[in-house]
């Protein structure tokens, strides 16, 4: 299989037609005929793969859309914009970046990862800034690199959870949700709006935090336990924590409790042997926590599965 392919998206589903989020055959690639109902309308495309393997990917711009990306779960990544390096490491739920039309974008991916894709005419962009072109506006700042906007993330993940509808979904809803996430972008990427330097970890702090959590998923782990591990006292680990990830190290752990669970529900393991692997003391603690942070319940995400990757 090329490198540049996500696996799963060759299946099939009843359901198919409803789809309104096209699976990525290649990164950052519309089917011809996903997603979209025409050269007006936003279209939206999802890369995702739950494999342990690294993925070398890069694609072109196709001169006529700017690609929003949403990152919607933890990945290790390090991106190119154009031959600049703009990120390099952990990306967290919540990061946002945008592309222009004629970007070329390189990538490598280390182990899973959940990319969704808005597809955005430049006409539109246009509109959202209150007329005038595009490229006047946008060279300040475009193919930097990841923000954070949980409120994008949420929105984002709406698409998601409308597409598993089992009956049509209107295209105005769509459209509307996917205008606001792009309305939020341009709002926080204005060069007015910049942010400001915060104290972030250094790497090795970082990631030796990160390796901690990893190799502890199925045990507790409370804020002490990784502030200790960098030799930092608590309030200013959480503190340059946040700054470093976009998420506060309860949030951090949490989501990396319900990412490994997913990965576990696309193999024979039941939900109470799912629990305790990823550190809950009962199943309906897991099961609530879950369904908190997917919005779905463990066993309906997993009968899903083999729709949602059409």
């Amino acid at each position: 299989m090329p490198q540049n392919k996500a696996p799963g998206a060759s299946r099939t589903s009843s359901h198919a037609s409803l789809r309104f989020v096209s699976n990525e055959i290649e990164w950052r690639q519309l089917p011809i005929s996903g997603g979209t109902n025409g050269n007006s309308s936003i279209a939206v495309s999802r890369w995702r793969s739950f494999e342990e393997q690294e993925r070398q990917v890069r694609a072109e711009g196709d001169g006529h859309r700017f690609l929003v990306k949403i990152v919607l779960r933890i990945a290790n990544l390090s991106l190119k914009m154009n031959g600049k390096p703009v990120h390099h490491g952990i990306a967290t739920p919540g990061m946002l970046q945008l592309s222009g039309p004629d970007a070329l974008a390189e990538c490598a991916f280390k182990g899973p990862f959940d990319i969704l894709h808005l597809h955005v005419p430049i006409g539109l962009i246009e509109s959202l800034m209150g007329g005038g072109k595009s490229e006047d506006w946008l060279s300040a700042f475009r193919d930097r690199g990841f923000f954070w906007d949980r409120a994008a993330e949420h929105l984002g993940r709406t698409l998601v959870a409308a597409n598993l509808s089992p009956k049509p979904v209107d295209p105005v809803f769509v459209e509307s949700i996917a205008t606001a996430v792009i309305a939020r972008v341009l709002s926080a990427l204005g060069p007015e709006n910049e942010d400001a330097a915060r104290p972030e970890l250094v790497k090795w702090r970082l990631m030796k935090a990160l390796d901690y959590v990893e190799a502890n998923l199925g045990l507790p782990i409370g804020l002490a336990d990784m502030a200790d591990q960098v030799e930092l006292n608590s309030a200013y680990f959480a503190a340059q924590f946040k700054s470093s990830t976009g998420l506060s190290p309860y949030d951090y752990v949490l989501r990396r409790r319900i990412e490994r669970a997913q990965e576990m529900l696309l193999r024979d393991v039941t939900l109470a042997e799912i629990a305790v692997a990823v550190g809950f003391k009962t199943q309906s603690h897991f099961t609530t926590a879950f369904a908190r942070v997917v919005g779905q319940t463990p066993h309906t995400w997993r009968t899903a599965q083999g729709e949602e990757d059409n």
